[in-house]
């Protein structure tokens, strides 16, 4: 099951084949902001936290940036759901 994902609702949902937690995604996240947006700068802080080997399993380029995206996408979902709520 490598890399499936789906589209549903707007966002895009990973099939967690590797096995990364919350704490892995947040990480992710934050640090891809960070660092002015680099993928490669993300995978190098996220092996150095970690403490991850040259040949460990790492969040690849496009898993990084499907992270991210759903997290704009709730983000802005969340920023929506604020705005209603205070509308008259």
């Amino acid at each position: 099951m490598g890399g499936v994902s789906l589209v549903s609702c707007g966002l895009a949902f990973s099939d967690n084949a590797m096995g990364w937690s919350g704490e892995h995604r947040g990480f992710v996240v934050e640090t891809f902001f960070k660092n002015n947006k680099s993928v490669i700068a993300t995978q190098r802080a996220f092996r150095r936290h970690f403490r991850l080997g040259r040949r460990a399993p790492i969040p690849d380029r496009r898993t990084i940036l499907l992270w991210v995206s759903n997290e704009n996408h709730l983000a802005d979902l969340g920023a929506l759901e604020l705005l209603k709520m205070f509308r008259p």
